[in-house]
């Protein structure tokens, strides 16, 4: 089976090297956003996007390292402070 790309096309004004602004068209690949690795961030055309999803995937990473934190501790507590960090970990899951 083969594997479905969208392409698109999209007019920007950029400033070339005389200094003048011209509209240029730039070919895409639109592709689902995680299937992105942390180097294909810097390839988003849109730049608001762009600073969207690597804000997304700065925070996405400190959630994680404080979920392994958490579940690091779950072997050296008690069962009273196990449900406590096990509500913690499920709380930044779905944040």
């Amino acid at each position: 089976m083969h594997k479905e790309s969208f392409y698109g096309a999209i007019k920007r004004e950029e400033t070339n090297k005389k200094g003048e602004i011209e509209e240029v068209v730039k070919y895409v690949l639109r592709k689902p956003i995680d299937s992105f690795s942390d180097s294909d961030l810097k390839n988003i055309v849109d730049d608001r996007i762009k600073e969207i999803v690597t804000n997304a995937r700065k925070e996405e990473k400190i959630i994680k390292k404080e979920i392994d934190t958490f579940k690091k501790q779950l072997n050296k507590v008690s069962d009273a402070e196990e449900v406590i960090l096990k509500a913690k970990i499920e709380t930044l899951m779905y944040k």
